[in-house]
């Protein structure tokens, strides 16, 4: 089984995907979760095949969740973060080769017997791998050990009950900001968030291709302050001078 996209749509993705996953290649929720699947189409009207993934930290519990247009079929595999950044290393000089020549190149995942291997592939069309072409090969994760429960974390709608105190505050891990803003950055798009009370899970969305989750604050991070807990210094300034507003004569 193998899918062929764009090269910039799937590193950007999997960079993206970086962000929300741990640190530790060896365990599952250190891999990234890819597979394709039908979707809509994000520019087109219609149902379209894309590249889906799907990534999860086990100490911060975010999540990150985004899809690209691709071509072929491939089942779940999880890509190790280690064959993830080395695959992005290897191919980002691609890029350069693109805007240079003001080409698109593709890549191609192809999973077989629990090995990854990602190729470039000048034509979506072509089916055979030229082996002089660069190539990165790395074993694929645990699939079994994947948490199932992320899915259905990213589509559940949290309605505030009559003990969730409703209120202006949220509370954003500085984990969770520096991860969405950077995909936001890669992606220049904005940084929107979702949440129906404080106490619950707060969704993200940046642009029409991604989305992630920050888990629910603890109950240390408390959630029923409605402004700032401290209060606003105020200079011992003089009498602001004002500027005389000009109207127009004559």
């Amino acid at each position: 089984m193998s899918v062929t996209l764009p090269t910039s749509a799937l590193l950007g993705m999997l960079a993206d995907l970086l962000h929300t996953c741990d640190d530790n290649p060896e365990v599952a929720t250190g891999c990234i979760l890819v597979h394709t699947a039908l979707a809509d189409d994000p520019i087109d009207v219609g149902r379209t095949t894309v590249l889906s993934g799907t990534s999860t930290s086990s100490t911060t519990g975010l999540i990150g969740h985004c899809r690209e247009v691709a071509d072929g079929t491939l089942a779940p595999v999880l890509l190790p973060n280690d064959g993830v950044s080395m695959t992005i290393a290897a191919f980002k000089p691609l890029l350069v080769e693109e805007r240079r020549n003001e080409i698109t190149t593709f890549l191609r995942i192809t999973a077989d017997a629990g090995r990854i291997l990602i190729s470039r592939v000048d034509d979506p069309g072509l089916f055979e791998v030229d082996e002089q072409q660069k190539q990165v090969r790395f074993p694929a994760g645990n699939l079994a050990k994947f948490p199932r429960s992320v899915w259905s974390a990213l589509a559940e709608e949290h309605v505030a009950g009559e003990e969730d105190v409703v209120g202006p505050r949220r509370v954003l891990p500085l984990e969770a900001a520096k991860a969405f803003v950077s995909v936001a950055r890669r992606r220049k798009g904005k940084f929107e968030t979702f949440s129906p009370h404080p106490s619950a899970p707060t969704r993200v969305q940046v642009g029409l291709t991604y989305q992630g989750l920050i888990p629910a604050p603890s109950e240390e991070d408390g959630v029923t302050s409605t402004i700032p807990t401290f209060d606003v210094i105020h200079p011992p300034l003089p009498d602001q001078e004002l500027t005389p507003v000009l109207r127009p004569t004559g």
